[in-house]
């Protein structure tokens, strides 16, 4: 079953233990608060939808495809779905530790992505929202 709820936090996990959860969740409509996690990191999959993602790091847009690391450091955050479509995501929790790049062995430092598209964008969005 998927919820439908406004929040993350609202969505009833599919897999929990005191490691982490994982959760589905369509986010239909913009997040009308900020929420963070003190507990956990979150991971976020795009499956479905398009969207932007405010936090204290600025503004991203988001599309299917993408993924989305939250660390708890990240102070607070919230999504607005594009009204075309609603955003559906997989959510998965570490809270028992946090997620780590795997060893890249023989291959290098391009072995799981390539670092130079990783971006912090700046914008006007982000002041606007």
């Amino acid at each position: 079953m998927i919820h439908k709820g406004k929040s993350p936090w609202d969505q009833k996990p599919l897999l929990r233990n005191d490691k982490g959860l994982i959760a589905l969740w369509v986010c239909r409509k913009p997040m009308d608060h900020l929420v963070r996690n003190a507990d956990g990191d979150p991971l976020l999959f795009i499956h479905n939808g398009s969207g932007n993602l405010f936090c204290d790091l600025k503004h991203l847009h988001i599309r299917d495809g993408d993924y989305i690391i939250l660390p708890r450091g990240t102070m607070c955050w919230r999504l607005p779905p594009l009204e075309e479509e609603p955003l559906k995501l997989l959510m998965v929790v570490a809270s028992g530790g946090h997620f780590q790049l795997p060893e890249k062995g023989i291959l290098g430092a391009n072995a799981i992505f390539d670092q130079a598209i990783l971006d912090v964008p700046s914008d006007q969005a982000f002041l606007a929202q």
